[in-house]
Parts: structure tokens; sequence; C-alpha cells
């Protein structure tokens, strides 16, 4: 049914539309030319997050607004009231509009229309924080090249009266769907390395359906075990990079050998002296941390010396198994009784891999 018309100002509205207030013919689905930004219409664009409460002002405190509508459909006239408490309040005083929850029927397009026809228009889009995610920053070295490191988000934007962009220029088509003026990404990396900055070489890719637009940003450089414990940082911004919406940090997190670490041999030779201290760290890195295990190689040493072909053959008894386990910590120390030479051999186990490296040490008397 449709109900009587209202002159208000010269223009004829009839009652219609989902918030049951009267629409100002203006107001109805046209051409994308009515929201364009022009002398007459001062145009906003604003930023909130996706299921929270957002408020701002639709004019100026100024102006005495007439009409206010969303999307065409109108939310407020003056000497009327407001169309809709449960989800919005308004203060008419100040021109000050609180949307209590943001989602897909309250982002968009909101126009204050002043006494004198000047319009306000305020595009309204959401940020889904919870989609808001750092991805590869836990990899491994082994397969890192084809994992590379990105960032994505969620935005949900206004569809009003947007133009169809499948006869038009690039630059058209993000001009006529509002894509260059939502929030945008950035990437960035902290390490202990200078080479980690990766020339800051970044892929951008936006994926459009409907009102949901999701943002992506990769960076080409894969990660390394240099960059392990450094950050990555990623962060929603306002196009014109003067406001940050959001940030998100994560620990950059690689797994990684059992190697000799850079420079390690895998073999090396110490000295010392009777019942002096003789410190020794297993040289081999890992990550996940590596479980150490210590072995002391049995050899005949009541001589004090051991021949090649003795210590060949204390090899070939720790393969039979026939050694003694020391310690389970990356370093060690010892005290050695009698002269001689000695065998350690240190093992590290990590992601199913073992590394070895040993110390042969040589004992004197004290002169």
């Amino acid at each position: 049914m449709v109900l009587p018309w209202f002159i208000i100002g010269q223009k004829s509205y009839s009652y219609s539309g989902q918030y049951g207030f009267p629409i100002n013919n203006q107001f109805k689905k046209s051409t994308n030319a009515q929201i364009s930004s022009s002398n007459s219409n001062m145009m906003n664009y604003l930023v909130g997050n996706f299921s929270e409460s957002y408020s701002f002002q639709v004019a100026p405190s100024s102006i005495q607004v007439a009409q206010l509508s969303l999307n065409g459909y109108p939310l407020y006239i003056k000497d009327i009231g407001f169309s809709n408490d449960t989800r919005f309040r308004y203060d008419e005083q100040k021109n000050h509009l609180t949307i209590l929850s943001l989602d897909l029927t309250t982002v968009g397009s909101y126009l204050a229309l002043a006494g004198n026809w000047k319009e306000f228009t305020n595009i309204v889009s959401a940020i889904n924080v919870s989609s808001l995610e750092i991805h590869n920053f836990h990899v491994s070295e082994d397969n890192n090249g084809s994992s590379r490191v990105s960032c994505s988000v969620s935005i949900i934007r206004s569809t009003f009266q947007l133009s169809q962009p499948s006869l038009q220029s690039n630059n058209q088509i993000l001009k006529s769907t509002g894509i260059e003026n939502l929030p945008r990404l950035d990437l960035f990396i902290s390490t202990r390395t200078l080479s980690s900055v990766l020339l800051n070489k970044k892929i951008y890719n936006d994926t459009l359906n409907e009102q949901y637009f999701t943002r992506r940003i990769t960076l080409e450089h894969p990660l390394t075990r240099a960059d392990h414990n450094g950050t990555i940082q990623c962060q929603v911004e306002s196009n014109n990079n003067i406001d940050i919406y959001l940030i998100k940090n994560v620990s950059i997190d690689i797994e990684y050998g059992p190697n000799l670490e850079t420079g390690a041999l895998p073999k090396i030779n110490l000295e010392g002296e009777i019942l002096k201290m003789i410190e020794m760290e297993c040289q081999i890195e890992a990550n996940p941390y590596p479980s150490y295990v210590w072995y002391e190689i049995l050899s005949n040493i009541s001589t004090g010396i051991m021949s090649d072909n003795d210590q060949h053959n204390s090899y070939e008894r720790l393969s039979s198994t026939e050694h003694s386990v020391f310690g389970i910590t990356r370093r060690i120390q010892r005290i050695y009784q009698d002269s001689g030479q000695y065998t350690m051999q240190c093992q590290a186990q990590s992601r199913g891999k073992t590394v070895k490296q040993e110390f042969f040490i040589s004992i004197h008397r004290k002169l």
C-alpha cells in the first residue's frame, strides 16, 4: 500500500523502503554521478571495525541536517525523527551518528542533506579484524622456497551506486568500485641481518566479491634461518598512509638443521693438563632446539698413548655401542687424572636427524 505524499521543502516523498520512512526521490539508486565528489557534495571515506560500534559526524555541527540516508534509504528526516533507534543513535544538535554495530547492512554511503540542499557524503567501510592474518611465518628451511610470507585482510565495503566496470579501463574500474579509497596493507620484517630487509620486494593482490574485498601482500624473497626469531609486522593503514587502523606482529619461526654452526669443524683438537678443567661445547645448532648427548669413546689409555690403529678401533667400538654416556647438555666440563689421548663425541638430534662432532683431547702432565 502506498500512503499519501508529503510535501517537504518542495521535494516529494512516498512511504517505502526498509526503514519505513519516506524515500526522497533523489536518494533512489541511479547513476554513479550522484555520489561522486563535486563542489556541492563533501565526501569522506571512513573505516571502522566489523561487528563493533562506530561514530562519526555526518555534517559539520554548524549545518542543520534536513535528511540523512543510508544507501538511498532514509534514516532521519527533520521534524519527523529517526527511523531506527535499535541500530543507530543520532545527536541532532551535533550531527553525530553512532552505528551500534558495523555489519553488511550498516556499511555503505551515508548522505546528509542540509536545508540548502548541500550534500555531505560519508562512505563507511569495515575491517574484519579477525581476518587479519600473517601466513608462512613458521616454515621449514627444507621447503621455504615455496612458502612465502604474506598477509591478508578482508574489508566489507559499500556497493551503493557503483557502475558496472566491464567496459572500463583499470583505473576507471578502481574508481567505479571505490577500491582506491579502501585501506591498504603493508608488511615489514625485522631480523638480525641487514640482508633480511629483503629489498622490500612485495607482490600485491586484491580479490573482490560483492561487498567482500580481500587484500593480500606477499614478500618475494623466502625466509632463511638468518631471519629466525625476527619479527614480521603487518598493518592495515589508510590509503594516504596517514592513519593506521590495525597492527599485527608475529615472531619468525624457521625450522632448520641440525647443522654445524658457521665456521665450526666436525673434528676439534684440544690440549690440557692433568687435574685441570677443560671445557667443550657442542657447536651444532637446530630449530627445534636439539637434544645433546655426549659420549666418551672407550680406549686403552693405560699407557698414556693411543696409536692411530687403536684410535680407529675405538671408533669401531663406538659404532658397536661400546661407549659411555657422559652428559646431555650442550656444554660440558672434564677433569682428567691421567695423561693420554681421549676422545669425546657430541651427537645433536632434531627433526629426526643426527649430526656428530668429535673432540680429540691430549692431556699432559703438569710441568
